[in-house]
């Protein structure tokens, strides 16, 4: 009985250098194969990250705003900054928890700005992970006064 690497009379044995270069263009293909996989999946996956950080994010922002308007529902307006909602006021109450004050899903505090001339609620906004107005993914901004996407 023939072994099944030997060549038959009828079908000459390939050149060595013909063998290793099938073998290099089958490993490319194979590696090729890989590469293109692992790329669908990192691009696939990196935007449901993002979208989880986005859902965090406005989770976090409702739980400030609430504490917002409790604070003004105590004090009758709302506090200068962020920081008065972990701080006890004159009654020792606390809005937020003093020992993890909040921070976005990138661990950048949450930007505040207090009711303007003809608003009646306060804002309460992040730049996402490039701490910068715009951007896309991870750094897409979150704020309260827009539409939940």
């Amino acid at each position: 009985m023939r072994a099944l690497s030997e060549p038959t009379p009828s079908q000459p044995e390939a050149p060595r250098a013909t063998r290793a270069v099938r073998g290099l263009v089958a490993c490319v293909l194979v590696v090729s194969a890989i590469g293109a996989f692992a790329a669908w999946f990192s691009v696939h996956y990196a935007e449901k990250f993002a979208e989880q950080k986005r859902a965090k994010a406005r989770a976090d922002i409702e739980l400030v705003l609430a504490a917002l308007e409790a604070y003004r529902n105590a004090n009758g307006d709302y506090p200068a900054s962020l920081g008065a909602l972990w701080v006890p006021d004159s009654r020792g109450f606390t809005y937020l928890d003093p020992k993890s004050p909040p921070k976005d899903p990138w661990n950048y505090g949450y930007q505040y700005a207090r009711p303007g001339p003809g608003e009646s609620k306060p804002r309460v906004w992040t730049f996402g992970r490039d701490k910068r107005e715009g951007g896309d993914g991870e750094s897409t901004d979150v704020k309260s006064w827009e539409e939940k996407r």
